[in-house]
């Protein structure tokens, strides 16, 4: 079963939070409490050069990710196995608790940004009944959800495809590299390689194609293996045997789907790897002198020029950096730390100006983070809602910038709220014109974009208008409800969820209204529901077992909304003409394990 979680930190201020404090799933289930904000360490102003931070100590396991302003954010892994997220802002490093997730068991963290600036992440987790599996999580216009995908492992690396699907490979050591893939049917999942050894350092990339290439290691003969899937079906080679391969290595694909590796290799050197035609070729980027000591990770740039990042395990323990250039490697250090201990867990990436970004960590010095800045002046700044202004639903906004790196977007609504980033969500609690505004800034310059916006009133409509020739029967219930807890922590809240009225339309379908009432503590939370069109965990059944799906919604059950204590909303499904001969049904939410029992229909 998926859970949905969402969460509408980013629009939230304390003028807002007595409005929208945490939102839900499909009907109104697995909620979460309010993320947790918090200060880390002040970021550098950015100025050309090099910029180095230290963000802070206790992380074991991270990510690292670029939006389109070069703006670093980083998902972690803390003592605590409640995910972070550190994200780099104009003026500082600012930490958020995720724990409105499930926690982080073992393994490593994969994380992606989308072309809308949302944060998608596989991890390990650790579910309240005490199942390990596979999370996803990911965030939307409204905020935060996650799902359960099924699926073993601790291991992970994660892709997205052109349609915005995830895709991740998972290892379960010591003998199996799995992948799995979401689509419009769910997930789906498959074994790749069973030899004896295998399971950690996966790392996957999809082609052109949306194909997977996988590269994964065997601990027991010390080999890198590679895998891939095409029309015929999976391949399997070895790249390195252990004469060859060191532990460190990272794996990208450039765009003509050829595979790229930097490889710490047993002889104490780092190498660049690659596939011309069906041979693997390497190539000396830089000497180590120790063996089989260190971390390399490597991007590619737009024209598919190989950049890498490793660290040295001699004394001194260096960080350092190398390209091609005119036919050879040229390498620069970029940090330093005596006594003899190798800068560990390096991710590298480059941004839309091909600069190189850094996340590291140190023993002693803790998680740092260092990129290649060069500061562009904004200009062009722009703003547009998407989607229609409704009051009470959310409402997408997003800013965009022509010229500018390491940008960031303040928010004013013009109803005294505020919120921050490139894309943002806020709700309208009233109709009515305001003047919003959304302010770029980075260290050199800043913009001010202002707009008009203009909410409509929400007008629930309970019965939809049709015309009386098309409606045959009208049942209406009295007490026909079922009670649940959303079960979110800090919050003491339980929905009622009623069937009022059933039309029998000519057709034969059966249109079935239903409402939904919350009543919630604190008062000043809310709760998002989100649309039930293409649920399928809400369903009817006769009482001869017969099962009917929902093949239309309207109102609440179409759309999203945010309810309050003591509000109530209203909806209906329409589900398919009964079977001759049955007359009682029963209104399934599997979801929120509830049913409504007892709706008679006909004689």
């Amino acid at each position: 079963m998926n859970n949905r979680i969402s969460i509408l930190f980013a629009a939230i201020t304390l003028a807002t939070i007595a409005v929208i404090a945490v939102f839900t799933l499909p009907s109104l289930t697995g909620l979460a409490h309010q993320p947790e904000i918090n200060p880390v360490t002040p970021a550098h102003q950015p100025s050309d050069g090099w910029v180095t931070d230290t963000i802070g100590l206790n992380f074991q396991v991270y990510d690292l990710i670029l939006d389109s302003g070069s703006l670093a954010k980083i998902i972690a892994n803390p003592f605590n196995h409640y995910l972070v997220l550190i994200e780099q802002s104009d003026s500082g490093w600012i930490q958020t608790s995720m724990d409105f997730l499930p926690p982080m068991s073992h393994g490593s963290i994969s994380a992606i940004m989308d072309a809308n600036d949302f944060i998608h992440i596989i991890y390990p987790c650790l579910l309240p009944t005490g199942v390990n599996t596979i999370c996803y999580a990911y965030q939307d216009a409204v905020g935060w959800n996650y799902e359960e995908s099924g699926m073993d492992g601790s291991f992970v690396s994660m892709a997205l495809d052109k349609d915005g699907y995830p895709h991740f490979t998972s290892g379960v050591p010591p003998s199996a590299v799995l992948y799995a893939f979401k689509d419009n049917d769910g997930w789906h999942s498959t074994t790749v390689d069973t030899e004896y050894g295998i399971g950690k350092y996966n790392k996957l990339a999809l082609d052109v194609n949306d194909y997977p290439h996988i590269t994964y290691y065997n601990e027991v003969i010390t080999s890198l293996k590679y895998a891939y899937q095409d029309t015929s079906g999976w391949h399997v080679q070895t790249i390195f045997s252990e004469d060859a391969f060191g532990l460190a290595y990272d794996f990208v694909l450039d765009s003509l789907d050829t595979p790229h590796i930097s490889q710490l290799a047993i002889d104490g050197n780092l190498y660049h790897t690659y596939l011309e035609g069906s041979t693997w070729k390497s190539e000396l980027v830089d000497s180590y002198y120790e063996t089989g000591v260190g971390y390399t990770s490597i991007a590619l740039t737009g024209n598919d020029q190989p950049r890498i990042s490793y660290s040295l395990g001699r004394s001194p323990s260096q960080l350092r950096y190398a390209s091609p250039e005119s036919n050879a490697w040229i390498t620069q250090t970029i940090d330093t730390y005596l006594p003899n201990q190798e800068f560990e867990q390096i991710v590298l990436k480059l941004d839309q100006d091909q600069q190189p970004h850094i996340l590291y960590s140190h023993f002693y010095q803790g998680l740092k983070y260092t990129y290649y800045n060069i500061v562009v002046p904004i200009s062009g700044l722009t703003a547009q809602v998407i989607g229609e202004l409704i009051q009470g639903k959310p409402a997408s906004f997003s800013a965009s910038v022509v010229e500018g790196t390491y940008v960031s977007y303040d928010w004013d609504f013009g109803d005294g709220s505020t919120g921050s980033g490139k894309n943002t969500a806020h709700v309208y609690k009233e109709s009515g014109t305001y003047l919003a505004a959304v302010t770029a800034k980075n260290s050199i310059s800043s913009d001010i974009y202002t707009f008009t916006v203009n909410v409509l009133p929400h007008t629930d409509i309970f019965f939809p208008i049709i015309p009386e020739s098309d409606v045959d029967f009208i049942y209406t219930y009295s007490g026909l409800c079922a009670s649940y807890d959303p079960g979110v922590s800090d919050v003491d809240a339980t929905i009622t969820w009623c069937v009022p009225q059933v039309w029998v339309r000519s057709t034969g379908e059966m249109q079935v209204f239903t409402t939904w009432t919350a009543e919630i503590s604190p008062i000043t939370t809310c709760l998002y529901k989100h649309s039930d069109a293409g649920n399928t965990d809400m369903y009817l059944t006769d009482e001869g077992g017969g099962r009917y799906d929902h093949i239309e919604t309207g109102e609440a059950a179409r759309y999203g909304e945010i309810i309050c204590n003591g509000e109530t909303f209203t909806g209906w499904f329409l589900f398919p003409p009964a079977v001759q001969g049955v007359h009682e049904f029963t209104f399934h939410d599997d979801n929120n394990h509830v049913e409504i029992q007892g709706i008679m229909i006909g004689p």
